[in-house]
């Protein structure tokens, strides 16, 4: 699989004091074979997911203050969540379908993300 053509994953910045965690988690899937790129504008979260979609990213990594204290990542799936959009009626619905979102383990992210990118081209 050619490095332009293989699935992308952006890692958020949740606060740009740290933004060094960020850039250690895109050394770490680059050393795992995995296409990463981290955030580097200013902005709000809203943004960084307009920015991924823009990009064709697979997967938003996102560890903010909270995930960072349980020791996890939240890993969204952007492409199932852009179809299982198409399909939701409502806001509470989409609310309540978390299928293109989960957190994992920080230890487990290069696995989990292999995992998900698993038979994309």
């Amino acid at each position: 699989m050619a490095a332009a053509k293989a699935p992308l994953v952006v890692v958020t910045v949740f606060d740009k004091n740290d933004a060094a965690a960020s850039f250690a988690m895109v050394q770490e899937l680059r050393a795992a074979g995995i296409r990463a790129e981290a955030y580097v504008g200013g902005g709000k979260m809203g943004d960084q997911f307009k920015y991924a979609d823009k990009r064709g990213a697979a997967i938003a990594v996102i560890e903010g203050g909270d995930e960072r204290t349980r020791g996890e990542v939240t890993l969204k799936d952007l492409a199932l969540g852009a179809e299982l959009a198409k399909s939701v009626e409502s806001r509470a619905e989409w609310v309540a379908n978390r299928e293109a979102q989960k957190s994992v383990r920080r230890a487990d992210l290069v696995a989990e993300i292999k995992a998900m990118l698993k038979g994309r081209a």
